[in-house]
């Protein structure tokens, strides 16, 4: 990936668009040894290496969220809501085996969707302040998104409806106007 990671003590400004990838753990039912609060993090360290991965920025703003943010590469580089949808089946597919394998189970709910984003200055390992309307709005559609789904925008779903099988949903009401959401399902052909 052509993405630049921004310099740890430098604000990357003004705002600039991109594509957000918000993971919200709710709670985690445990029949392992690990406890509760190593065991979230570590998750929440395993979703920012992915991010990461794909070129994407991470912000571990609270104790329970991950956020990652997608630019959109120059010169027509890999579409960043194919990305972005490509990081959350690779979270889910790993909450799945860690299920199966360890008897970890983690509840999570995810929302990708586009917009302006401000990225600033490091908060250390990796970690950058995200700040900006896409980050706001990605507070309030994980909050209309049922457990263990993935949201997306219309905008979203018209970039990624060719690699990704897509279930429609009801209008949504966020910020007092109805959104459109879809919830990303599985990859075709795979």
């Amino acid at each position: 990936m052509a993405i630049a990671t921004p310099n740890p003590v430098q604000k990357i400004s003004p705002k600039i668009n991109g594509i957000v990838l918000h993971i919200l753990i709710q709670k985690q039912e445990r029949t392992g040894e690990m406890k509760n609060g190593i065991f979230v993090d570590s998750f929440k360290e395993f979703c920012g290496s992915i991010i990461r991965r794909h070129g994407g920025i991470t912000s571990n703003i609270s104790t329970n969220a991950i956020i990652g943010v997608f630019l959109h590469e120059p010169n027509g580089g890999q579409i960043a809501e194919i990305t972005a949808a490509d990081c959350a089946h690779q979270i889910r597919q790993e909450l799945i085996q860690r299920r199966q394998q360890q008897g970890q189970q983690i509840v999570v709910k995810a929302a990708i969707n586009g917009g302006d984003v401000v990225v600033g200055s490091s908060t250390g390992l990796g970690d950058y302040e995200l700040m900006g309307s896409a980050i706001n709005a990605s507070y309030q559609i994980i909050d209309a998104t049922q457990v263990m789904q993935v949201s997306i925008t219309r905008k979203v779903r018209e970039k990624i409806s060719d690699r990704y099988e897509i279930v429609e949903r009801r209008p949504v009401n966020i910020a007092n106007r109805d959104v459109v959401l879809a919830y990303l399902h599985l990859p075709k052909n795979g």
